[in-house]
Formats: C-alpha cells, structure tokens, sequence
C-alpha cells in the first residue's frame, strides 16, 4: 500500500546555459541534456499523481505501461531530443540499454560498488554515428525507498498482479534502499554552441507576497506536509495502524516552526488546506477504529489532492521577485 510514495521518487536537478557556456560546447550540451531530464522526472512525477488521485493506487501500473511513453515522447519532441530510462533490471522490454547504454550502467555500478552513492552520477560523451557528432548524457537514477513500493522485496499483492499482467518477464524487484536502479539517458546531435533551451510557459499561479524567512518557513511546512502523506502511506503498506494514527495525527495541523508567514495567505489557501486537515483527521479515526484499509487510503488520496492543489494554484514571491515579474 505505498502508493502515494511512488510519486515524490524522482527529483531532478537542471542547468541554465551563461554567457560563458555559450564559449563551451560540452557544457551547453549538457545543459541542454539536463534540461530534458528535469522536465522529464518533473512531468512523470506530475502526471502519476493526477492519476492515483483520480484513479486509485493499482492506476501507477498502468500509468507507467500506458501513458509514461507518451509523456517521454512529448518531451522529447519538446527538447529535440532523444530520451528515455533504462537499466540492467528493466521492467518493460522496450526500456533494455543498448550498447553504449549497457557500457554506461557499467561504469555506473562500478562507481557504486567503489562506495560512491547512486544519485548524482552522470557522464556525457560525444560520438561519431553516420558521419554526425552526437552527443549521449546520462544520470543515474537512485533507488529511494518510494520506489521500493514497486521495486523492492516485499511488493503489495495488488500492485504485483498488476506488474505481472504487463510484464510477465519483469526483473526490476529486488531493490533496496541506495541501490543503483538504473539511468535517464538523452542523444542528440552535437550542437557547436549555446542553443536556446525550450523555454517553461510563464508561472499562472497566483503569486503570494511575503518575505524571505516567511517563504522559507511555509515551504518547511510543506515538505513537512510531504513527508506526512509519505509516512501514512509507508504505515498503511505495512499494516501498522498504530503509527498510521500518528503520523495522521501531525497531519492534523500544522508544523507551527519558524517564522509565522500564515497572515500572508489568501483564505482560497486554507479553503484547501483545512480540508486537508480534516481529511489526516479522518485517517487518524479510522486507525484508532475500524482499521479499514479502502477507507484510510482514499482520505489518503482526498489529502493529497488538496495538498496538490495549493501547489498548483499559488506561489510565494517576494516583493523584490514580484516587482521584476511585473516589469
């Protein structure tokens, strides 16, 4: 029952190209590459967890056989790239590394096995196919303990019918925590100087004006807000409805930590998060009551939608990032 978890697993770091790469072909090259995975990691991550709101838990399985594709294909086309994910272990037969991939996830695992972590590696290359300059990146992907809900030891019954009726060969089970699970890769050919990176649509949501410390101290609030759902998730997986009352029961409220930003918020903000509030508190009694799984889970789902919603809806800015904004 990890289900939610499965959606906070990957985290991307990304580059903007200086006057100083466009002087450096490798390094805008690479920042082109690592454009497209964040927007890849950021759009995936997006788009599973509309679908388990909207859908149930079993929905992340067929989400990565059905839409996941789709969503590499558009940011390929977005980026003039050629991207995906692969591994040793793979899942669907179409995500196999090729050779040069294979050499990579290698090399990869060699560093590990050195006692180097599995997040942040990367490598870029620059190769000769047909006659034209390519340039191939990649950056490892860390098994993180969300992901052990699809790919560890102990994979719920549901989401393991679920995993066997798409892959009947699958091989990416087994995990743990800080393993190697495999890499993002991106090709394409090699551009002699600083390209113009595919721009992001201009922020919509709603700005929210407050200082420096108050931003902090909300954002603070709301990794905590995270970790909640990803705690009662991780309790509900393991039967453990004493702690998934409490850790339901800190989503209750607030963290109430730092400075106090809450009188900068618009009342359409807590009209979605007391809502959310209610919905941990509906947890929390059902722990303490009649444990029932179905019932904890969609409160679950409710929480995380409210939560998603504050996301999508404002941004905290600061009167300085404001006044530029409207320049």
């Amino acid at each position: 029952m990890k289900y939610l978890a499965i959606a906070v697993s990957l985290l991307m770091a990304g580059s903007v190209v200086s006057a100083q790469d466009a002087a450096n072909p490798e390094a805008a090259n690479t920042a082109k590459a690592q454009a497209a995975i964040k927007d890849l990691g950021q759009s995936l991550r997006s788009a599973l967890v509309a679908k388990m709101q909207s859908e149930g838990p079993v929905a992340a399985v067929n989400f990565c056989h059905d839409e996941a594709p789709v969503i590499a294909s558009q940011v390929a086309e977005r980026h003039q790239v050629q991207i995906g994910r692969t591994a040793d272990r793979h899942r669907s037969p179409s995500n196999a590394p090729s050779e040069w991939q294979q050499s990579v996830l290698a090399g990869f695992a060699a560093k590990v096995a050195e006692g180097n972590p599995a997040a942040g590696i990367t490598t870029a290359r620059t190769v000769e196919v047909n006659g034209q300059a390519r340039f191939r990146f990649a950056q490892s992907i860390p098994t993180e303990a969300p992901c052990l809900a699809c790919h560890g030891d102990n994979v719920a019954a549901p989401i393991k019918a679920e995993i066997d009726k798409h892959y009947p060969n699958d091989s990416a089970t087994g995990f743990k925590e800080g393993d190697l699970r495999g890499m993002f890769w991106v090709e394409f050919p090699m551009m002699s100087g600083a390209a113009p990176l595919s721009q992001n649509p201009p922020d919509a949501r709603a700005p929210i004006v407050m200082s420096d410390a108050q931003r902090e101290s909300l954002r603070h609030e709301m990794r905590g807000r995270m970790e909640t759902l990803q705690g009662v998730t991780s309790a509900l997986a393991a039967g453990d409805w004493v702690e998934v009352a409490k850790r339901a029961e800190v989503g209750t409220r607030g963290q109430h930590v730092g400075v106090e930003f809450r009188s900068a918020l618009p009342q359409a903000w807590f009209a979605m998060a007391r809502p959310m509030h209610g919905e941990f508190a509906a947890i929390q009694r059902e722990a303490e009551g009649q444990k029932r799984v179905e019932v904890a889970l969609q409160h679950l789902a409710n929480a995380g939608q409210y939560c998603t919603s504050c996301h999508a809806t404002f941004r905290p800015v600061t009167p300085s990032e404001l006044a530029v904004a409207q320049q």
